[in-house]
């Protein structure tokens, strides 16, 4: 009996391996076309991984993945929830959820969500802003401000940010989450105690020439910390740079809006900050040739299709 059993249970787990084989191998095909900077065969090939694997975790978790760092996600959220339901590493795919509820504002899922990844702080803060989740109030549909260009590659230029009554240059920062300030502008925060080193706090009010955005989350640096503003505050209101008139605009959310027209360079937009496809290859934001484009072309983020569009 036994030697049956065996026989019955070998060809099973063979087939269990094949198919878990083929899962990946899909995954690793689109992994390796979208670092080849082949991104519509990288696209096609996710696609057709989770077309043939419907179920399976590991090409659910590639494809959520890769939409939400093209700007979709809302759609990358979900897939990595079906990643989960249908018996995917619970706690890797909680860490990656968490970035992508905190862009969408849904911090009641970041409250509900199983494991808990979070640290106690963080869970506070979470739990807070669940009921009062960040906002911007724009005066018009479209609303100018100044800024200054930069580059260096250390962001994408410095806005005048005020704080309480303290008024002082915030770098926009493509690799920041919400606010990063330093110690001593404490006392205008809301604190939720301190992990890691550093202070997880809220700002209640934050100004930005007429813009007012509440409940920006924030981190709470040493004394040498700068100012940052991360870029995610800003990404959601489609903002455009014009380096050589130092203006910035940024506009309300349009759900019909339209393509913006211009040169459109792919962007990657995830933890590791913003990536632009020059001339076949991924390049960081701060490398030298993306930050001197970004500082010397008037340009507007497209998060809706994931683009960098250079304007004429």
């Amino acid at each position: 009996m036994r030697q049956i059993l065996l026989a019955t249970c070998v060809p099973v787990s063979t087939l269990l391996c094949a198919r878990s084989a083929s899962a990946q191998w899909g995954v690793w095909a689109g992994d390796s076309l979208l670092a080849a900077g082949r991104l519509a065969s990288a696209e096609s090939a996710y696609y057709a991984a989770a077309r043939a694997r419907p179920r399976d975790p590991i090409v659910r978790t590639a494809l959520g993945k890769f939409l939400a760092a093209r700007g979709g996600t809302r759609a990358g959220a979900v897939l990595l929830e079906e990643a989960q339901f249908f018996g995917g590493d619970s706690i890797s795919l909680a860490r990656a959820l968490v970035p992508l509820y905190e862009r969408l504002g849904d911090f009641a899922a970041i409250d509900s969500l199983r494991p808990n990844v979070l640290m106690p702080s963080e869970r506070k803060r979470v739990h807070w802003l669940k009921d009062r989740p960040p906002q911007a109030a724009l005066r018009d549909s479209v609303v100018l401000l100044s800024y200054r260009p930069v580059a260096d590659g250390d962001g994408f230029g410095t806005v005048l940010l005020r704080l309480g009554k303290t008024e002082i240059p915030a770098m926009v920062d493509p690799r920041a989450f919400g606010l990063v300030v330093p110690a001593a502008m404490r006392r205008d925060l809301r604190t939720f105690g301190t992990e890691r080193g550093s202070d997880v706090a809220v700002a209640d009010v934050v100004r930005i020439g007429g813009i007012v955005f509440s409940n920006v989350p924030t981190t709470i640096g040493s004394a040498d910390d700068k100012v940052r503003l991360g870029f995610d505050v800003l990404a959601p209101y489609s903002p455009s740079f014009d380096p050589r008139k130092g203006l910035m605009v940024l506009r309300r959310p349009n759900r019909r809006a339209q393509p913006q027209p211009g040169l459109r360079v792919p962007a990657l937009f995830d933890n590791n900050g913003v990536r632009l496809l020059i001339g076949g290859h991924w390049q960081p934001s701060s490398a030298a040739m993306p930050a001197m484009l970004l500082a010397t072309r008037a340009w507007t983020w497209d998060g809706k299709y994931g683009d960098v569009v250079l304007l004429p």
